[in-house]
């Protein structure tokens, strides 16, 4: 026994009530059937509303899980065995130990350890970190997750269910199963609650009966409860209307029993909470019962760096070597514009976006670069073409006619 049994007893108690109350009065008197029906649709709301908070807490996690690409690239060896070629599947058809290829721009379709090749890998759906982390051989890569620079081989450790996007989505439903200390004493009071009600309830009916009988109850108390209805045998009526009239503050006893704030509001801030959270990328393990003790919290302890930054990087200073022209400075910043503009990465996304408000848009990517290459971990290299003009300005031998530009870490 526990909340819902105190609802029910409170909702049949005004439904059977008021049914006695037309069959002994004809009508006249008065009824509570509005009182059962809106008992019934505060509840049933509230319920709804919690289902519509968890349905949205779910499918924020579940989002996660369809950032998966629905492909993968199987290695597999040629019928000779010297040779690999790549074969298209279904990631739904990844087994435990497949090596897979993933391309630059492509998302790692299942959670794996790189046996080739080295590359820098967006992880901002899992961790929030704007900046790519660099994976070398016998490093983790999560599904999910984007391979930003190069191309690499792994091999694949956990797949479907057993992944890690698909057990953040059962740790979230676990939680919201979770009841916080709260409502657990809710229900264990209502529980132990509900024959104090009902042994109230008799006491009350009881107590105005022997009141009617004995004369203690004011004979207009008893016309007002009758709604209006003709006043002729009153006397030969008053037995009855005692019964009544008892009843109905029997009936009170049970409604006002009904915990519908203490059994709404707590869920319903839960999920909603939950949900909320989830929304803005935070998973709460334990549910309501970590919300709760979260309460008592003065001091949180990130990991790092970054994690409560915008997820966007962006450049804060630059310097230019006095000695160099103007002209060619802004040359410079073009060949870097130019470099940038052929890598995906934040960083150089966030390079590009400086140049080109700082020149604002004057200095567009149109120099020709001979050779590029993006190095995981330290940045963009490339060999750009030297117009003459500036092989002059700077002493340079006619026959060079090409500048190596390196840009990242040394």
């Amino acid at each position: 026994m526990g909340m819902d049994m105190l609802i029910a007893l409170g909702t049949t108690a005004a439904y059977v009530g008021s049914i006695i109350s037309v069959t002994l009065q004809g009508g006249a008197g008065e009824q509570f059937f509005e009182t059962a029906v809106f008992l019934m649709t505060f509840i049933l709301l509230g319920r709804w509303l919690e289902a519509i908070a968890k349905g949205r807490t779910i499918s924020a996690v579940e989002s996660l899980v369809k950032m998966q690409p629905d492909e993968a690239m199987l290695v597999s060896s040629t019928e000779n065995g010297k040779s690999e070629e790549l074969v298209s599947i279904s990631a739904r058809q990844i087994q435990l130990g497949d090596l897979l290829q993933v391309n630059a721009g492509m998302r790692v379709p299942s959670d794996g350890v790189v046996v080739r090749g080295q590359t820098e890998i967006d992880e901002s759906l899992l961790t929030g970190e704007s900046v790519p982390v660099v994976k070398t051989v016998g490093s983790t890569v999560t599904g999910g997750t984007l391979n930003i620079s190069q191309t690499i081989q792994m091999r694949a450790t956990a797949v479907n269910e057993t992944s890690t996007l698909a057990r953040i989505v059962r740790l979230v439903r676990e939680a919201q199963s979770n009841k916080p200390r709260l409502q657990e004493i809710a229900d264990r009071v209502a529980s132990r609650f509900v024959p104090f009600v009902v042994l109230g309830a008799a006491i009350v009916f009881i107590a105005w009966v022997i009141a009617g009988a004995t004369g203690r109850i004011e004979h207009k108390w008893l016309m007002s409860k009758q709604m209006g209805g003709s006043h002729d045998n009153e006397d030969n009526k008053e037995p009855m209307a005692y019964g009544i009239f008892s009843l109905l503050n029997a009936i009170s006893v049970l409604v006002i029993a009904c915990p519908c704030a203490l059994g709404l509001a707590a869920p319903t801030a839960i999920m909603v909470g939950t949900g909320l959270a989830a929304r803005n990328g935070i998973l709460i393990k334990g549910g309501g019962a970590t919300m709760e003790a979260a309460s008592k919290l003065d001091t949180v302890a990130f990991d790092k760096t970054g994690t409560l930054t915008v997820g966007k990087p962006a450049v804060t200073d630059r310097y230019a070597v006095k000695s160099l022209s103007d002209e060619f400075t802004a040359w410079l910043d073009a060949c870097v514009l130019e470099l940038e503009s052929l890598s995906s990465h934040p960083l150089a996304a966030a390079i590009s976006s400086y140049i080109r408000e700082y020149y604002s848009g004057a200095v567009s990517a149109s120099h020709e670069v001979l050779e590029h290459s993006e190095l995981p971990g330290r940045g963009m290299q490339g060999v750009v073409k030297l117009p003459a003009q500036f092989a002059q300005l700077l002493n340079w031998p006619e026959s060079i006619s090409e500048a190596q530009i390196f840009v990242g870490k040394d």
